[in-house]
């Protein structure tokens, strides 16, 4: 019998196997990552939690799918939720992420604690902490292995059928921020620490476990400002720099912001000292609580000679936040009736 295979089908089967052979363990990356990290920095440091605005609930989406005209590329959802308790310093907030490459999807859930430090001259200290699970999932009953391929045995390393393991996940990171340091306002720094304990998670499938999976350490370190300008815009400069202690990329962005309500921007993604992605994204204030943006990938890597069959990568993002209603009770007054003045508590 004569196999025909298309180009396609062999870049993703490769992209596959990297992610499956030695002992499920990738040596890249395993986080998806997301072009407009600007607008959802919760995803990578928990100490952003209660953060977006000192009174609001803030709810985010983002949904990126990386070459889109590749069967079975990466497809990832991110919808994360934060807000402040109240005018307390506490606030929580929890992550639900789910990466789908090819035959294996990874779903991260994580709920958000921070704890924030009012510090002098209009500067303040996040410190957050994450915990929850990680789970991860692989269709082996899709996957052909070069023995079965060659009407050999099965790949005692290939589970026959979906096989699911999961672990516990954890965070930690800080986030300081400054509202006026010279001409700029609004700066801040970030870092922090995604999956700190390096879980190793076992595929499982009918009572058998197969390879493992180890989630890698994965660090980030982010800043950004708003630069006002004579004309009445802003300029916004961002910097995002992750590594999983393998690999390491860079993100340099800049977004113009006009009339407090459209935006366009684009950044420049570096990956191990070579050009991964240059982006265009642009974006815009529906209501004052309520934006929308949207980021397009022209892919620079390896699959830069392919990408006009890739299609780039396209990423979408929606952002909602609602003011918190908070009862300011105040002191209580009690009169008693021996003191004419009366006294508080």
């Amino acid at each position: 019998m004569r196999y025909t295979i298309n180009k396609k089908s062999l870049i993703i089967a490769c992209i596959s196997a990297l992610y499956i052979c030695g002992n499920f363990q990738a040596n890249a990356q395993q986080d998806p990552y997301y072009s407009q990290f600007m607008f959802n920095k919760l995803t990578f440091n928990p100490a952003y939690t209660g953060n977006n605005a000192p009174d609001k609930i803030c709810a985010t989406i983002v949904v990126k799918k990386q070459w889109v005209t590749f069967n079975g590329s990466p497809f990832a959802q991110n919808i994360n939720i934060n807000s402040p308790l109240g005018k307390s310093p506490h606030a929580l907030g929890f992550i639900i992420e789910n990466d789908i490459l090819g035959f294996e999807k990874r779903l991260n859930f994580n709920l958000t604690y921070a704890y924030k430090i009012k510090l002098a001259n209009e500067q303040s200290l996040s410190l957050g902490a994450a915990a929850g699970i990680y789970q991860v999932g692989l269709a082996g009953d899709k996957l052909k292995p070069l023995s079965v391929l060659l009407n050999g045995p099965p790949d005692p390393n290939v589970p026959p059928s979906e096989a699911v393991g999961m672990k516990t996940d954890f965070a930690f990171g800080g986030y300081y921020t400054k509202q006026n340091m010279g001409s700029l306002n609004d700066f801040y720094v970030g870092l922090s620490a995604r999956h700190i304990t390096q879980p190793t998670i076992e595929y499982s499938s009918g009572g058998s476990t197969y390879n493992a999976f180890k989630v890698r350490n994965h660090i980030y370190i982010m800043t950004g400002a708003e630069k006002p300008l004579a004309n009445g815009a802003v300029l916004i400069p961002s910097i995002m720099i992750r590594t999983d202690l393998t690999k390491w990329q860079l993100e340099l962005n800049a977004n113009y912001l006009m009339n407090n309500k459209i935006w366009v921007g684009g950044s420049y993604r570096n990956d191990s000292y070579r050009g991964e992605a240059l982006i265009l994204q642009g974006g815009m204030k529906l209501s004052p609580d309520l934006k929308a943006g949207v980021a397009y990938d022209f892919t620079l890597n390896r699959l830069g000679p392919l990408r006009g069959n890739s299609g780039g990568s396209v990423e979408v993002m929606i952002q909602y936040c609602m003011k918190i209603k908070t009862k300011d009770v105040g002191y209580k007054q009690y009169r008693d009736t021996r003191r004419q003045a009366g006294w508080e508590l």
